[in-house]
């Protein structure tokens, strides 16, 4: 027995997985759902496999079974047929050309029918336009700052990955200079010291005067980025989520001030569902 008006929406990061059961009928998470794991992404695929379903039995411990599961998943991936493609990234780099799909399955004990694969740009993007950030624009464009960038955009409803991660930028690809890997990277250059990431590099601020500039060359970086690829499309509201996203007080300012100076009139707001955006677009399969 399924409860048809419940799926489980989960969003699968570079370092986490979350997970909660939505009410697609009040369009609502349901209380005490919401479940955040750690992942280890170098792990083997059978523990790493083994740790998403762990999230997500919990996020239903107690229910009935949900409707269907709706995933949230980072790129390259064959979201139609749920095998890993993504290689080279610093993260679940043992998934490469397995069926996630299947071996989920097989490991929650549910019919892969009943599991849908989204990119994850594009299920962060479909949450804010529902219940976010981007209600009642007409033109949408999308970034998730983490492990590893993600791009989309919405138009009229419409929602697309622009699968822009490595596009040419500067000397390299865009995801080299708008991720957290740029950032630990950058520091230990200028510094000689290590930093896990930019949470870390959040804590130094005030403190330690090389960082602040890192964030303003960060801020920099993105707002040429978004002039160079969106600059033409003339969209209404940009909206930044990830993890990167929560340290925007300092870097936000030079992005706005890059993208007035190139004569670029854009919005700029952040993911307001948090944790829950993406969540919310993954269980939305229209």
């Amino acid at each position: 027995m399924y409860t048809e008006e419940i799926a489980l929406g989960c969003d699968i990061g570079g370092t986490h997985i979350t997970c909660a059961l939505i009410n697609l009928r009040e369009k609502k998470q349901v209380e005490s759902t919401f479940v955040r794991e750690h992942i280890d992404a170098g792990a083997d695929a059978d523990s790493i496999i083994a740790a998403w379903a762990s999230c997500m039995r919990k996020s239903m411990e107690g229910k009935l079974p949900p409707a269907y599961i709706g995933i949230a998943m980072p790129g390259p991936f064959d979201y139609e047929k749920g095998i890993s493609l993504i290689k080279g990234q610093d993260k679940y780099e043992q998934l490469y050309g397995l069926n996630v799909k299947e071996l989920l399955a097989c490991e929650l004990q549910v019919p892969a029918s009943k599991i849908h694969f989204n990119n994850d740009a594009a299920c962060y993007l479909k949450g804010e336009i529902f219940a976010g950030a981007a209600q009642g624009h007409h033109h949408v464009v999308g970034l998730t700052l983490g492990t590893g960038l993600g791009s989309s955009s919405a138009k009229d409803g419409v929602v697309k990955d622009e699968n822009l991660w490595q596009a040419p930028f500067k000397e390299s690809i865009a995801e080299e200079y708008l991720s957290s890997r740029w950032f630990t990277t950058i520091y230990n250059e200028r510094v000689g010291e290590k930093v896990s990431g930019v949470k870390d590099l959040v804590e130094r601020f005030g403190d330690n005067a090389d960082v602040s500039p890192i964030f303003e060359e960060f801020g920099r970086h993105l707002g040429e980025f978004v002039v160079r690829y969106f600059g033409n499309q003339n969209p209404d509201v940009l909206v930044l989520g990830g993890n990167i996203a929560k340290a925007a007080e300092y870097f936000l300012a030079t992005t706005r001030k890059v993208l007035l100076d190139k004569g670029m009139s854009l919005d700029v707001k952040l993911a307001s569902l948090g944790e829950q955006s993406a969540m919310f677009g993954a269980v939305n399969l229209i």
